[in-house]
């Protein structure tokens, strides 16, 4: 099978909505998520460094995108007084 740069598709949304807040939680709280990981030596070479950071990125957004969907609803539910 061919694989072809168009194949790999990332909308607007993943972008912003997963991407982006993992990307910063990484980048301000990175030092703490290595330590609850137990990784104890970043690579030093930096298509490594760079692909573990944006494959990070990605798994953190998954789940700050899900913990803000069950805040959300929490709240929603406590203003509709159900």
């Amino acid at each position: 099978m061919d694989y072809k740069p168009n194949d790999l598709f990332v909308s607007v949304i993943d972008f912003f909505g997963i991407i982006v807040p993992g990307a910063v939680f990484l980048f301000l709280h990175g030092d703490a998520v290595v330590g609850l990981l137990g990784i104890r030596c970043i690579p030093d070479d930096r298509v490594v460094f760079w692909v573990g950071f944006l494959v990070g990125s990605l798994l953190l957004g998954h789940f700050l995108t899900g913990t803000g969907i069950l805040l959300l609803n929490w709240a929603y539910r406590l203003r509709l007084g159900t």
